[in-house]
C-alpha cells in the first residue's frame, strides 16, 4: 500500500539551479576567452588578505606587473599548470619552470620550497591569493604562503550520536542507477524494484515508516547505462552476419536482408530501453506515490556531454512527465534550498517562544568533475597553506613525488570546496559547455553559505564517503559533504536528516535490506 501524501513529510524547496542553465542570449562569438577572467574576478573578494599583526613587512599588489624583485609581496591570480617541458609532460611540476600564477596583466613563475606540514594540492584554474618574494635575476616568486576563495575557517566535527525524532525529515540520495543494465542481470533491476517498493512505502513494516519521512529523491546522475555496453553486441552481430552473407543465395540474401531491417528496429527498441527503463519502471512508480523528484544528467545520459549539462527532455520522460511539478528535471551541477519541519525554539527561560524553519542549501553534481580533478590535480609538500586546519586524508603514501596526486574522492570534493568553485579545471582540462551568459560571472563558483547549513555531494563513487565540517567560525554553519555510492556497484542509498544532517546508508543485498548510519 502507497503512503498517502497527508502522511508523508514534507520539505519546501527553493530553486537555484536556474544559474547553470543555458541562456537564450547566449554570446556564441567568444565562448571561452572571458572564463578565467571573469572567474578571477568573482573569486578575488572572497579571498582573505594576510592577517597585518603578522605580515606588517608584505605590500599587497592588485596586478601581477607590479610585482617587485625582493619585495614581500601578496597578489591573487589564477594557478596555471604548464605542460611546456621536455620529456613527460607531468615530470617535475613542482619547479618553478612548470607553476605560473597569471591574471589578465601577466604571469609569474612559482616555486615552493619543500618542508614539513600539510601538503599543498594544485590544479589549473584554481583561484589563490600568493605571499612570497620575487627573485632578483630568476624573477621567479618563492611561495610562502597561499590563500584559497572558499570557506576559510574550518574543522571536522565529530559525529553525533543523536536518536531519532518522529518529526525527522528525510532526503533520498541516489546515483547510479544504470537503468538498461538488467539485460542479462535480473539482479539489478530487482534491486531497483526493492529501492521503489521502499521509497513508497510498500517494502516492509519498518520501510513503511521510514519512507513516510522522505520529503523528497535527488538522482544524482548515472540513470542510464553506458551506450557502448549496449552497442557492441549488436556490431558484433552485425560484423558476423554481413560475413556470412557474402555466399548467400539471392533467395536467402533477401531473407537475411528482412532479418537485418528487424535487428535493427530490435537495436534502436534496446537502445530505448534504459531511458524507457527509467521513465516507467522508476520515476512514475515513485512520482504516482507522491514522492517529488529532482533528476539530474550524468555522463551517458541523452543531454549534452560537457557541464553544465542541461536538463532532460520532457519528451524522453513521456510517463513521469505527466505529474507535472513533482518531477523537477534539473541540471548537473544542481543547487537549491530545503527547508524543513517547523522547529521550536526556547528563550532563555525554556519556554517555547516561536516556531522557525531550518533552512539547508544543497549543492552537488553527478561526480564527473570531481574525479577531473582527482585526474588533474598535482600534490606539492608546502610548509604552509590556508586549509592546513580542514586536513585532509591522513593515509598518505609519504615517498611519493610531488608530481602525483594521491586525492581520493572525498578529498577532492573537499579540495572543490576549499576553492570555491565546483570545476576549477574548466575550460582548460575539463571541458566545459561554453554557451552561457557569463555577465553575472562564472555559474560554478560555490557561493558562501554563511551562517547557513549545507550539504556538498558528488554522485556515482565508488564507496559512500562522508564528513561534516564547521565553516565561519564558532558562530557559523556547518556543511555535510557527502560521496554518495553508485547504486549499480553497492545497492546502496543515502538518506540525508534535513534536522540533523545526519546521514544513513540504506543497502538492498541479498539479505533484502541492511542500514549502516553515519
Amino acid at each position: 500500500m502507497t503512503i498517502p501524501s497527508s502522511q508523508r513529510s514534507h520539505a519546501v524547496q527553493e530553486h537555484h539551479w536556474n544559474r547553470f542553465l543555458r541562456s537564450s542570449s547566449a554570446d556564441d562569438t567568444h565562448p571561452y576567452c572571458d572564463v578565467y577572467s571573469k572567474r578571477l574576478a568573482h573569486l578575488r573578494p572572497h579571498i582573505p588578505l594576510p592577517s597585518s599583526h603578522s605580515h606588517e613587512h608584505i605590500t599587497s599588489k592588485a596586478r601581477i606587473l607590479e610585482l617587485e624583485e625582493s619585495v614581500p609581496s601578496y597578489v591573487i591570480g589564477t594557478v596555471i599548470l604548464s605542460s611546456e617541458v621536455d620529456g613527460d609532460v607531468f615530470d617535475n611540476l613542482n619547479m618553478a619552470a612548470n607553476v605560473y600564477l597569471e591574471d589578465d596583466s601577466g604571469r609569474v613563475a612559482l616555486e615552493f620550497s619543500s618542508a614539513s606540514g600539510s601538503p599543498l594540492y594544485l590544479i589549473t584554474g584554481m583561484v589563490c591569493g600568493i605571499v612570497g618574494t620575487v627573485q632578483e635575476r630568476t624573477g621567479v616568486m618563492v611561495v610562502e604562503e597561499v590563500y584559497l576563495a572558499g570557506e576559510q575557517v574550518c574543522e571536522v566535527l565529530e559525529e553525533d550520536v543523536m536518536e531519532e525524532e518522529e518529526e525527522d525529515v528525510y532526503v533520498l540520495l541516489v546515483s547510479g542507477l544504470e537503468c538498461g543494465s538488467g539485460n542479462g542481470d535480473v539482479s539489478a533491476s530487482f534491486r531497483r524494484d526493492l529501492l521503489v517498493d521502499y521509497i513508497t512505502g510498500q517494502l516492509f513494516a519498518d520501510g513503511y515508516r521510514k519512507a513516510g519521512r522522505i520529503a523528497r529523491v535527488v538522482v544524482a546522475g548515472g540513470s542510464c547505462v553506458k551506450f557502448e555496453s549496449i552497442a557492441k553486441d549488436h556490431r558484433a552481430a552485425a560484423a558476423a552476419a554481413a560475413n556470412g552473407s557474402k555466399s548467400l543465395s539471392a533467395a536467402q540474401k533477401d531473407s537475411w536482408k528482412k532479418k537485418k531491417v528487424a535487428s535493427i528496429e530490435l537495436r534502436k527498441q534496446t537502445l530505448l530501453y534504459p531511458i524507457k527503463e527509467l521513465d516507467e519502471s522508476f520515476l512514475a512508480p515513485i512520482l504516482a506515490g507522491g514522492v517529488p523528484v529532482d533528476l539530474l544528467p550524468g555522463k551517458y545520459d541523452p543531454t549534452n556531454v560537457n557541464p553544465p549539462q542541461q536538463p532532460l527532455h520532457a519528451s524522453l520522460l513521456p510517463h513521469a512527465s505527466t505529474f507535472g511539478s513533482l518531477l523537477n528535471r534539473v541540471s548537473n551541477p544542481y543547487e537549491c534550498s530545503m527547508m524543513s519541519m517547523m522547529i521550536d525554539d526556547d528563550d532563555e527561560e525554556g519556554h517555547k517562544k516561536r516556531r522557525k524553519r531550518r533552512s539547508v542549501r544543497i549543492l552537488g553534481s553527478d561526480g564527473t568533475v570531481i574525479r577531473e580533478v582527482m585526474r588533474e590535480a598535482r600534490r606539492i609538500d608546502s610548509p604552509n597553506s590556508s586549509w592546513s586546519s580542514l586536513s585532509l586524508s591522513d593515509q598518505r603514501d609519504t615517498k611519493l613525488d610531488s608530481m602525483v596526486c594521491d586525492l581520493n574522492e572525498m578529498d577532492a570534493l573537499q579540495l572543490t570546496l576549499q576553492c570555491g568553485h565546483i570545476a576549477p579545471s574548466s575550460p582548460d582540462c575539463t571541458p566545459c559547455f561554453p554557451l552561457l551568459q557569463l555577465t553575472k560571472g562564472d555559474p560554478f563558483v560555490i557561493e558562501a553559505a554563511k551562517s547557513s547549513d549545507r550539504v556538498y555531494f558528488m554522485g556515482n563513487s565508488n564507496e559512500f564517503d562522508t564528513k561534516l565540517v564547521r565553516h565561519g567560525g564558532d558562530g557559523g554553519g556547518k556543511t555535510r559533504m557527502i560521496c554518495i555510492p553508485s547504486f549499480a556497484k553497492t545497492s546502496q542509498v543515502v538518506l540525508l536528516n534535513l534536522n540533523s544532517l545526519k546521514c544513513e546508508v540504506v543497502e538492498f543485498g541479498n539479505d533484502m535490506m541492511d542500514f549502516d548510519g553515519a
